[in-house]
């Protein structure tokens, strides 16, 4: 009996050991795996790019070039930095790795700031519109891939309907030929991108919810939405500075589609993008009689 308790003892003990010695490489502290110095060139603007955390989450971050490259990268944070955009900086920073099993992402790195060696007021060239991967638009982003449609409503409809059409087809486009426009999670960014995810153009789009009587009577008219309506909105497509002289202003409606019920459903989701442009073309053609114009661009997400 004496024996078997011993025995029992003794695997107690080299089981406890065993599991303690796995768990102290998990539980160790915090320890350095590397650390680096060097110098950086600063660009004079920030770009949009991947939160340090992941997911599909956007911020601004540092363009930044080593000493010994041409190419700028992203850098979310550098400890210290005191930056001013509109300069272009060369600065020495130091780059520390850690790893702590404690942590949720055990392995990090940090940057810290040990010097600014100039800083020059200056426009910095060659840095890119942001720096997005392009797996995150096709992931993370909704493709306004629309069906573009028009209306016009005149006493001499006839005689100006093809070449008020073929104006709206060469300039309403909300894709022009060739690009896609995708929104960002959250629909705070849009961009136009060409096949191979080349960013041509983007900026902020600004979002303001509205009651449904706002909507204007032209669109409701000559092009009313299929299914139900479940939101109004207005939606502005402003420049990548966010000013409000180069807004591409829509009347969006926000639905689902005839015949789907269920509204938990992603693929129940619908949008019409509208614009009145009956102003536009009365001063275009001021002996036609115009009473609207409208253009509507659909598309599920």
């Amino acid at each position: 009996m004496k024996t078997r308790n011993l025995l029992g003892m003794l695997l107690l003990f080299l089981c406890t050991a065993a599991l303690g010695g796995c768990g102290n490489d998990e539980t160790e502290e915090r320890k350095i795996t590397g650390h680096k110095e060097y110098v950086l060139t600063v660009a004079s603007e920030k770009r949009l790019g991947m939160a340090p955390s992941g997911g599909s989450l956007l911020t601004q971050v540092y363009a930044v070039r080593k000493e010994s490259s041409a190419q700028w990268e992203a850098l979310a944070a550098i400890a210290g930095f005191d930056y001013e955009p509109g300069y272009e900086y060369e600065i020495r920073v130091s780059e520390t790795s850690y790893l702590d099993y404690r942590m949720g992402e055990p392995a990090w790195t940090e940057h810290e700031l040990l010097e600014v060696i100039s800083k020059e007021e200056k426009s910095s060239r060659g840095v890119p519109l942001n720096f997005i991967p392009g797996w995150y638009y096709e992931q993370s982003c909704v493709c306004l891939n629309a069906e573009f449609r028009h209306a016009v409503d005149a006493d001499r409809e006839e005689e100006i309907a093809e070449e008020i059409a073929d104006d709206l087809e060469s300039g309403s486009a909300l894709s022009p030929e060739g690009l896609r426009r995708y929104i960002a999670p959250g629909f705070e960014h849009w961009f136009l991108l060409d096949a191979e995810k080349n960013v041509a153009a983007q900026g902020v789009l600004r979002s303001e919810r509205k009651e449904y009587g706002e909507f204007p009577e032209a669109c409701r008219r000559l092009l009313p939405p299929e299914g139900e309506v479940l939101e109004y909105m207005q939606w502005d497509f402003l420049g990548d500075a966010g000013a409000e002289g180069d807004a591409e202003r829509y009347d969006v409606l926000v639905g689902r589609r005839a015949g789907v019920r269920s509204p938990a459903a992603p693929e129940s989701v619908r949008l019409w993008l509208y614009k009145d442009l009956t102003d536009y073309y009365r001063d275009k053609y001021p002996e036609a009689g115009v009473r609207a114009v409208v253009i509507c661009h659909k598309t599920d997400i």
